[in-house]
């Protein structure tokens, strides 16, 4: 103190104290905020465990990282895990899930080059339970953002329009097959694009950012697996990417860059973790690597948002969605024993294709609701 008056610098007691006095500090208080009575235990076993003069060193901030441990594991444990996780989910917020997606995608990937007899079964068993734990569920509950939470049962006219809207988008496969894709990918840009910057930058609502971001996804995703998405498009019957792998690797490396140049732009450290997930879903199966954004990151995030909208928790949404999740499910299973034994669809592709095909009918009502209710809570 007297150096810095003596250098005319100014001062401030907080400059002195390290971080992790600080993140001590927090945890301290945040155990006093929530548990008042612990507060006595915590201290009188600090000064009967630990020498007086350790302990005053230990408040100053003038012990060292082994003398902290030394302290710290002198002191119960329980009330500092307790506040812990709430330290971490509050200043991990907005993080969990591209974490958590980014280390999914490289474990898949060692799973892929040094396990290949096991990695389809890992990954099928994976996304499997990931669509319906969450993937599908997110979806399951649009008829809550028309009634809302607290409104019991399902109104029959909404299950009317929703179905009604569902087959005209799967009228639309018949009559055009090609319109059909292109509107498909229009509205899927336009709500993960939404979801993803809902997430990023919340209620500042930009449709230039949406637009350009869902574009650049879809592009890393399918234009990065342009072998794999033209089967499935040459399936479909409808227009296919017509760049050489070599061009194909130099779009996606330049849309990549773009991303990790926009992210740093942008400082949201969420977004940088997006784009290195992508970076490395590239490396896996078509399916792998969108699974991994859909349930990962989108529904995730997405389900996170109806929890904040809806002003609700994890057990009532999910009881919500129930009717729907099994209705869902249900009519994914008749589609498919329609495909095997009615349009006789067996091959992996084929049957890609009319799972593409289904998500694209069941999205669309689903992605109107969820842009009416993203522009009324959050915009």
């Amino acid at each position: 103190i007297a150096e810095s008056i003596e250098m005319k610098k100014s001062f401030s007691p907080f400059m002195m104290e390290s971080k992790r006095f600080k993140f001590y500090d927090r945890l301290l208080l945040l155990i006093l905020l929530h548990h008042p009575l612990l507060g006595k235990e915590i201290f009188s076993t600090l000064f009967k465990k630990n020498h007086v003069f350790s302990v005053f060193r230990f408040l100053e901030g003038k012990t060292t990282i082994f003398q902290d441990i030394r302290i710290l594991m002198t002191l119960p444990f329980r009330p500092f895990l307790r506040v812990l996780r709430i330290e971490l989910s509050v200043s991990t917020k907005g993080l969990l899930a591209p974490i958590f997606t980014l280390a999914l995608a490289v474990l898949l990937l060692l799973i892929q080059s040094f396990a290949a007899s096991y990695s389809f079964y890992v990954q099928l068993i994976l996304f499997s339970i990931g669509f319906l734990a969450v993937g599908l569920p997110h979806g399951a509950v649009d008829h809550l953002l028309e009634s809302g939470v607290d409104i019991k049962g399902i109104k029959l006219s909404f299950v009317l329009k929703y179905i009604g809207v569902s087959l005209i988008f799967l009228s639309l496969w018949y009559l055009s097959a090609n319109v059909a894709l292109l509107f498909f990918l229009a509205y899927s840009i336009w709500h993960f694009g939404q979801c993803d910057f809902q997430e990023w930058s919340p209620n500042k609502s930009n449709t230039l950012k949406n637009i350009l971001w869902g574009t650049t996804l879809f592009g890393i995703l399918l234009i990065g697996h342009q072998e794999e998405t033209n089967r499935i498009l040459s399936n479909l019957h409808t227009l296919e990417f017509p760049f050489t792998n070599s061009q194909a690797t130099i779009l996606t490396s330049v849309m990549l860059l773009f991303s990790l140049v926009w992210s740093i732009i942008e400082r949201r450290t969420s977004f940088f973790l997006t784009v290195c997930m992508l970076y490395v879903a590239c490396q896996l199966p078509l399916l792998s690597a969108f699974s991994l954004y859909f349930i990962g990151q989108h529904s995730l995030n997405g389900w996170r948002h109806l929890k904040i909208g809806l002003k609700t928790n994890n057990q009532t949404l999910y009881l919500k969605s129930l009717p729907f999740n099994l209705g869902a499910i249900g009519l994914l299973v008749v589609t498919y024993w329609l495909s095997e034994n009615y349009f006789q669809f067996f091959s992996p592709v084929e049957l890609a294709s009319v799972f593409f095909v289904f998500l694209s009918c069941i999205s669309f009502p689903h992605i109107l609701w969820m842009h009416h209710f993203y522009k009324k809570t959050f915009c």
